[in-house]
């Protein structure tokens, strides 16, 4: 159950790639010295334990000098999300036409449709009615979380670009996202688990442009259960993002102590809007 702590160092060129499958256990029943091996204290939040390590980049060469490029870090986050329930917290982070009514860096996204993708973990358990998810059947977010999940039961292609902090320049994606649940046991109990993937992959039809700056190293791993009460979730994340370009490092720290509270914070509130939106979005 023990994660490998070794990384994957890409070739120039080459996509960085996470060294171990997503799997419910290693995320959200290792303990501590088991999922953060290799990773260093970064910072907590309201309970959530965020540790991180460098990943190792090439030196680079220009006009005979050796540069040092700016430090990358690939991130772990894990703790409880007491106040949002384990399944309106998966649909609201599948839900990227949702996502453009919260998410304010968002500045657009596209579904580009399934693709195989075989970078992505293998999905154990096919996602459909039996998932493990208990919610009304009748309920508008039971209807969105079904449709959600079959959409993504394969990989599914996105399209989006973000606004960055001036002066930085925007950046864009193309990653697919894969979801599947896991039932596994600990001891005499069984529990179900949600699992999301997403993986910077290519289309065609969306290649750079600059001067918009792709993200061509990019990967996030979930994996969510609920907690004793039902009334909120667990969450395990693995997290790595290549920004490109000379960004100082003081700026790449101030960024991540800012963002991910950031991201959380609004992903949370926009699960308590949801329903709302949803009520809307059928009337």
């Amino acid at each position: 159950m023990t994660p490998k702590s070794g990384h994957h160092t890409a070739a120039e060129g080459e996509a960085v790639r996470p060294d171990t499958v997503l799997s419910a256990l290693d995320f959200l029943e290792a303990n501590d010295d088991q999922f953060f091996a290799g990773f260093t204290p970064f910072f907590t939040l309201d309970g959530l334990d965020i540790r991180r390590r460098q990943v190792p980049s090439s030196k680079l060469l220009i006009y005979n000098r050796v540069f040092q490029p700016a430090m990358k870090y690939e991130y772990k986050v894990r703790g409880p999300l007491p106040a949002t329930k384990c399944e309106l917290l998966v649909s609201v982070y599948l839900d990227f036409e949702y996502r453009l009514t919260w998410d304010p860096h968002m500045l657009r996204a596209e579904k580009l449709g399934n693709s195989r993708d075989d970078s992505l973990s293998p999905s154990p358990v096919s996602i459909g009615a039996d998932s493990g998810v208990e919610v009304e059947p009748t309920s508008l977010l039971s209807s969105r979380l079904e449709t959600l999940r079959q959409m993504h039961s394969e990989p599914h292609q996105y399209y989006y670009a973000i606004k960055m902090p001036l002066p930085l320049a925007t950046r864009d994606y193309v990653y697919s996202v894969r979801s599947w649940s896991e039932e596994c046991s600990t001891g005499s109990q069984t529990c179900k688990y949600e699992l999301i993937e997403g993986m910077a992959s290519k289309h065609e039809s969306y290649p750079e442009t600059p001067p918009t700056i792709r993200i061509e190293n990019y990967y996030q791993q979930i994996a969510v259960k609920p907690t004793a009460d039902n009334c909120g979730t667990i969450l395990a994340m693995r997290y790595y993002d290549d920004p490109r370009g000379s960004i100082p490092h003081q700026f790449i720290n101030f960024a991540a102590k800012k963002g991910v509270p950031a991201f959380l914070n609004g992903l949370t509130t926009a699960c308590a809007k949801y329903d709302d939106w949803l009520t809307q979005k059928s009337a």
